[in-house]
This record gives C-alpha cells, structure tokens and sequence, in this order.
C-alpha cells in the first residue's frame, strides 16, 4: 500500500490497514513528515515504512520530497516487495503501484480519497495538473479494482475513466469510542474555562479554505455572553487572529484531543469553498466524527454529501458558508434551541452507532480484497 503523507495524519488508511491486518499481512509504504516520525512501526501483520525522511519545511524542496524522491524510492521499494495486491492512495501513488505490480504480477486497488484532477493545488499550476491528468488517464483504466468515498465522486470518476468505482465511505470508527463521555465533557470545560451552561461551538481541523474567518466574524457579532468558540488547527501558518475573549486559538492538537475537544461540545462546523468538484463532492470525515462524538453540525448548503446526511439524518443546520447573516443566524438558533439542539446531537450519535460507522461496513472493504486475490 503506497501512501504520500506519515500514515498517522490519515485516519481513512488506519481503519483500512487496521481492518486488513485481521486478515492478511500488510505493508504501507509512506513518508516521513516529522523529525520524530518512527521510521518503522509494526503491529502485529501491519507494517509501516517510511522510506523517505523529514528534511526541511522549504517549498523547493519539499516539491522535490514529495514528486521526485518519494515516488522513485517507494516504486522501488514496491517492486522489490512481492504482494498479491498493490494500493495505490491518490493519483499521487498511482505509478509506484503500477510499476510494482506490473514486476511482480500482482494486483491493484485504486483508492481515490479525492477527484484529484479536481484539487485546488492541480487546478491552479497548469503543469502539476497536466501531469496527474495524464497519470490517471494511462493508468485508472487498467487498475483491476476502484474504491472511492461517496456516490456522487464514484459517478464523476466512472464517466471519467469508464470504470466501475464501489464505494466505501469515510465513515468514522466505533472502535475507540470512549465510554466516560460526562468525565470527558466536565474534564475539558473546566480546562477552557467553559461553564456547564455555557454553549460551546467547536472547529478542528484544517485552517485554508474551511471559512474560518468568516464563521469568527459571524461568532463575534453574537451578543450573548454564555458561548465559547475553540478552534483547534494550524492557526500560526495563517495567522488566525482574534479580539474576541469568547474564542480560543488551540493550535494544532493530536487525534485524542481532537475527539474530546468534540464531546465536550455542543455544535460543530465544517465548511468547504465550492471552488472546484472535489469540494463540492467531498465526503468529509468531520461530519462523521461530530455526530459520532455528540455534536450538532453547521455545515454548507452546497456540498452535496454533508448536506444530505445532515438533512437526512436531521442533526444540523445547512447554510451558505459565504454568507455571514447566514451563519450568525445559524449560531444563534443553536443558542436559542438547547433542546432541540440535544435532539440533534443524541439523533447523530444513534445514526453513527447504527449505520455512519465503519465497523458496519469494513466486510465490504476485505471482500473487496478476497474477490481480487480471487482473479
């Protein structure tokens, strides 16, 4: 399994490696983004290799980290490791799993977490886009199985490539649920100075393009004084600045807290700019882990799946992310509407643990793999 990024930033990967593990033996292939990133890390049939190290932050250079250097020392890892089948992760990986395969007669899965071609970064360098365009066109079409995350990014990418895509959804796992929710809700309020009457709204997660400037500009044109707003994320890179003592700026916080931050609060928000397909398409893993952990939702009106599961599962408010009117009415119906946001919150718990969860479907995932190995 080839991947471009230190396996543990990627939470679709670890449930898939985690599920695959009970079954077969497992290699990931990957990078190192951290000076004290393990090189090597084995649990139990599951083996993580990160073949290229952490050297510099210096865009140049990183370019050359993540184009040059780590495809050709992954693909030769790749053809130097027999497997049955070889995944790729994006179109990024698509030519170490070709290569790889091809060697050694193997299989490959093509897992495309996004519509690449459609991402913000290949849309605007005209050279970097022309370059993956012309990877998937070649390879896709002679990949032995596809997997994607939603219905409508499985339809775009079948009428692209003219190649069946089954679906597998960014669902949120089930597995590391904590039990002592109210410990856990009493235990970070009193660390942020949060009171039990207060409502807490909470954002964690990427900074550029998630309208967060305009979701804090919204928040601090509320009057009322019993709400709190934590936003945890890389807020120094972007120089996320506040006035308002009602906010707190967390910085980039680990996978543990991030799960906390989200039970101790009442309300989340997850926007996305429609700026491209991939955006619009997108199936976001927030969704999934506000409702899991107990949080009613704010999210965009124009990206389609969030709002149909929002909508359909009645756990949130959809609005327009550009429109601050819009999301400051938003926030002050959470304010005004406790019960009703409890309603919301206990009704995306009980669709997580009942079908948005990923033990529910991970059968689906390793029959995916007995039917290729089967070929």
């Amino acid at each position: 399994m080839f991947l471009r990024n230190n396996y543990t930033q990627d939470s679709r990967i670890i449930k898939e490696t985690e599920t695959l593990s009970n079954e077969f033996d497992i290699e990931v292939i990957c990078q190192q983004d951290k000076k004290d990133d393990e090189k090597i890390i084995k649990k139990n049939k599951l083996i993580i290799r990160r073949v290229v190290p952490y050297y510099s932050d210096n865009r140049i250079i990183l370019k050359f980290q993540n184009y040059i250097l780590f495809p050709a020392i992954s693909a030769i890892h790749g053809a130097l490791t027999k497997a049955d089948i070889y995944q790729a992760n994006d179109a990024d990986t698509l030519i170490q799993a070709y290569i790889s395969a091809k060697l050694n007669r193997g299989k490959i899965l093509y897992d495309s977490h996004e519509i690449f071609s459609e991402l913000e970064m290949n849309k605007n360098n005209i050279f970097l886009g022309s370059i993956f365009n012309l990877i998937e066109s070649v390879i896709i079409p002679n990949t032995d199985a596809r997997i994607t995350t939603n219905e409508h990014r499985a339809k775009f990418l079948e009428e692209k490539f003219g190649k069946k895509f089954q679906i597998m959804e960014n669902y949120s796992t089930q597995k590391y649920a904590p039990k002592d929710y109210d410990m856990i809700k009493k235990r970070i309020r009193k660390e942020y100075g949060v009171l039990s009457s207060d409502t807490l709204f909470i954002y964690c997660g990427r900074i550029h393009n998630r309208r967060i400037e305009e979701t804090l500009r919204a928040f601090e044109k509320v009057k009322n004084k019993n709400i709190r707003f934590l936003i945890a994320g890389n807020t120094q890179k972007y120089k996320l600045r506040v006035s308002d003592d009602r906010v707190a700026l967390l910085g980039r916080v680990d996978a543990k807290k991030v799960t906390e931050l989200e039970i101790a609060s009442d309300v989340g928000f997850i926007f996305y700019e429609p700026t491209n397909l991939n955006n619009i398409y997108a199936s976001s893993n927030k969704i999934f882990s506000y409702m899991t952990n107990g949080c009613a939702i704010i999210t965009s009106n124009d990206i389609l799946t969030n709002r149909e599961t929002v909508e359909n599962e009645k756990t949130g408010l959809c609005v327009n992310p550009a429109n601050e009117k819009e999301i400051q009415k938003a926030i002050q119906w959470m304010i005004d509407n406790p019960k009703e946001v409890e309603i919301m919150k206990k009704r995306g718990m009980k669709a997580a643990k009942d079908k948005y969860n990923w033990e529910a479907n991970e059968s689906r995932f390793i029959n995916i793999y007995l039917d290729l190995m089967k070929k």
